[in-house]
Order: C-alpha cells, then structure tokens, then sequence
C-alpha cells in the first residue's frame, strides 16, 4: 500500500521508512510474538560489508519555521541546550528543566524527549490537540491523562467539547468512567497547546500574517497569491478563495446541526485539485 507522499517520499499507513517508529509496533498484542510486538528499526539490516548512516538534516522543517519567523532568541537558548532543538522546545514551554544545558533530556527522559520532538514538529505548522494524540502515538509515544482534579470545567467549555464530540467521538457524559481516559488525553494535549502558542508568539503571529495576504488577494478578486521566499524565489497559490463550507456538527449538547463556517482554498499547481489551507 505504499505510495508516493507530496515529499516524493513513499510511505504507508503501515511502514514510513524514514520516520520508523522506536519502541515496539503492535507491543501488547498477544497474538504478536506474545504481546512483545515487533522492532521494526531492528528488522532492516544492511548487507554483509556495508553499513547504515544517518545522512539528514538536523529537524530542518521546524528549525525553518523558528527562523522563518525571526525567533532569533530560540536560536540563541538552544545554543545552551546541547544545541537540540527537541530539549530546547521543552526546557522553552516548561516540560523540562535543564539546569542551564547540564542535564540532557533525550538520555535522561527518553519518553519526554519523545513529546517534545512531536510539538518542535507538529505545532510549528498548527496542529491542532486532537491530531496531536495521535500523531504522538504513532511516533511511540502514549499522550497522558489528566486526572480528574486537573481539569476545567468540560461543560463549560466549547472549545474542549467540539473537539471531543467531532475529534475524537466521545458521546455522553465526558466524566463518565468509560470516557475519562480519552478526556483526561485531551486536556492534557490541549495544555501543551496553549503553552506551546504562549511560548511562541512570533510563529502564531507568522501564520496569521500569512493568512491574512492570502484572504486580502481572495477578496479581491485575484488570480494568485504570490509570496516571495528567502531564496528570492516566489511560491505562487492559484485562485485563491473564500468557500462557505457547511458542515454538519455535534454541539455542546450533544445534537447534530449544521454550521457555516468561511475557509480559504486555492491550488498549488495551475491544474491541480482545489485545497483548503490555513496560516500554519
């Protein structure tokens, strides 16, 4: 089932050879091996007289953002943090405490490690908290649940409600026993969100910067967007526009109905199919 991603690089929902996972795929299973799972990484062997390198850029895609958005100062705080950007994300938003660089988070606390480099990917080009629990678990590592205690007030939030009823399917009673656990995740998630926007205003302000020229050209009425790119070269959007899309949607009580909501979209290529996008 594998097939060519827009990186031209092939993946599958099953197998992405360059980002296999660390720990185990299918640990627990019985009928895997006896619930050991299967060490992928372990599985792929070089021929006899050669051996494997790693030859890749260091996190390019989220050091790119960072710079892209002129956050000189995180440039300069990951100078003292082993020069990682992972330990740099975490020790910047409060999951980790490096002691000023002396302490090392991916030796120390491989799972937190893990976390993190899922946020340095991931929220630099807005993922949401839903999307994040299962980005997270598909890079090895299980998002934890917020007690009880450390919750607000479910009911009284829509933002935490739409995301349960349409993001993740929970129905019925968010404090019920059956649904704490996926609850307890997402409040979790959406902590490390908000920490996460708070710690990194100039990436925030970037896509909103860049959403905002993309709506100006679709409400007038023009043909491309064209951003200019450090490189000096210029990445063109094709008939950009704003859609009324109408979705339909479980509310705060837990009912259907259908809502309006205004997107942008436009095409990549001159030919290609019509894409929503956001800033991110």
């Amino acid at each position: 089932n594998a097939k060519e991603d827009e990186t031209s690089r092939e993946s599958s929902p099953a197998v992405n050879m360059l980002n296999m996972a660390k720990k185990p795929v299918l640990k627990g299973n019985p009928e895997v091996f006896g619930g050991a799972g299967v060490d992928m990484r372990g599985m792929i062997i070089p021929r006899p007289g050669y051996v494997f390198a790693i030859y890749d850029y260091s996190q390019i895609e989220a050091r790119h953002v960072l710079w892209a958005a002129g956050d000189h100062e995180f440039f300069r705080l990951m100078k003292a943090e082993c020069n990682n950007l992972y330990q740099t994300t975490g020790v910047r938003i409060g999951l980790f405490d490096s002691e000023g660089g002396t302490r090392n988070l991916k030796k120390e606390f491989p799972d937190t490690y893990q976390l993190c480099k899922q946020v340095g990917l991931g929220k630099g080009y807005g993922m949401g908290p839903a999307t994040f629990i299962t980005k997270c678990k598909e890079g090895g590592y299980e998002m934890p649940s917020a007690p009880v205690e450390e919750w607000p007030d479910i009911k009284q939030s829509r933002r935490l409600l739409f995301m349960l009823r349409n993001q993740l399917d929970i129905k019925g009673d968010p404090y019920a026993e059956e649904n704490r656990y996926a609850v307890g995740q997402l409040v979790y998630s959406e902590r490390i969100h908000q920490m996460w926007r708070a710690a990194n205003p100039k990436v925030v302000e970037m896509w909103k910067e860049l959403a905002d020229i993309f709506t100006e050209r679709a409400r007038s009425g023009a043909k491309t967007v064209a951003y200019r790119l450090p490189s000096g070269r210029v990445k063109r959007y094709f008939e950009p526009k704003l859609q009324q899309v109408a979705k339909i949607v479980i509310n705060e009580d837990g009912e259907r109905e259908e809502r309006v909501e205004t997107a942008i979209s436009g095409r990549f290529t001159r030919s290609g199919e019509r894409r929503f996008m956001n800033g991110g």
